[in-house]
């Protein structure tokens, strides 16, 4: 789920207008409008305002969720990958 998604899911679950929104961010209306429609990426500093506003963390309006609701981005490599990986560059 996008960030855009996110905003208006949890605006629309807690009642509020995209003005009454904007309004509790410090925002202008416009901005939540293009906001949620990805037609504007946001600065960090109105996620902050927008997480604040709707009363959950930048975390949860950033967090992009697959299918079953967890992340689709895969998982890095294991630890001791890294550590093989860094002894094998400590011959040069």
């Amino acid at each position: 789920m996008s960030l855009a998604s996110h905003v208006r899911r949890i605006r629309e679950e807690i009642g509020l207008t995209q003005t009454e929104l904007a309004d509790a961010a410090g925002l202008r209306q416009a901005t939540i409008s293009q906001i949620e429609t990805g037609r504007r990426t946001p600065a960090l500093s109105t996620v902050f305002k927008l997480a604040s506003a709707l009363g959950v963390s930048a975390g949860e309006l950033l967090q992009e969720s697959g299918p079953a609701g967890g992340c689709d981005h895969p998982a890095g490599p294991e630890p001791s990958s890294l550590h093989r990986r860094n002894d094998d560059l400590s011959e040069f």
